[in-house]
């Protein structure tokens, strides 16, 4: 886990498998943000009431929970920590229920970084 300052905005990638995705974490960190990692819910849940924390990333097919528990779990602990989704094989079921749950966007992980910076830079504006 990498510890967290205020810089740009604060950033927790919530990771589907146990190796972070490093190339993520580095363009996120290049473009100004502060970045931490961790593996499944359970390490997200121990996390998010110690940590200032504006935008969640998880990655569908997490371990422990579903990625729509935690989703679910973060909204009513921390309601203006914006949370956006990612996948690489979302559907439209998937998709409505992460939006009814209260996330930000849902989005598909094969997409250019530059675009989820767009989407990040828009959450920020609802985190504070």
């Amino acid at each position: 886990m990498i510890g967290f300052e205020n810089k740009k905005g604060s950033i927790l990638i919530v990771n589907a498998k146990k190796e972070p995705d490093l190339a993520l974490g580095r363009f996120l960190r290049e473009e100004g943000y502060l970045v931490g990692s961790v593996y499944n819910f359970t390490d997200a849940m121990d996390m998010l009431p110690h940590k200032v924390i504006d935008i969640i990333l998880i990655e569908t097919g997490i371990p422990n929970k579903s990625c729509m528990a935690l989703l679910k779990e973060v909204k009513q602990i921390k309601p203006k920590v914006q949370v956006i989704m990612m996948t690489n094989r979302g559907n439209v079921d998937s998709y409505l229920e992460a939006m009814i749950l209260g996330a930000y966007e849902y989005f598909n992980k094969s997409t250019k970084d530059k675009n989820l910076c767009r989407v990040i830079e828009k959450a920020l504006v609802f985190s504070h």
